[in-house]
């Protein structure tokens, strides 16, 4: 297990592991804004949304999380 911001220390810019990241599996992408990238102020705004679903998207999608990573699940469990 490697320590720090998986940003920073390279594991979400590795494109193999991005390809095969599926949401909501067991190697979980905490719903918090990715503070060093955003600042405090972006940071803080979209900690204040109270929906817990648009607030993870929004994380996800500053992260750069591509529209593969929302519908792999449903490739993987084949479905339509």
């Amino acid at each position: 297990m490697v320590d720090g911001d998986p940003l920073e220390v390279g594991t979400l810019r590795d494109r193999i592991v991005r390809e095969k990241l599926v949401h909501g599996s067991d190697w979980p992408i905490p719903a918090i804004p990715p503070f060093m990238q955003l600042g405090l102020s972006k940071s803080m705004a979209t900690m204040r949304e109270r929906n817990w679903m648009r607030r993870d998207v929004r994380i996800k999608e500053t992260l750069g999380f591509d529209d593969a990573y929302w519908h792999r699940a449903g490739k993987i469990l084949r479905m339509p």
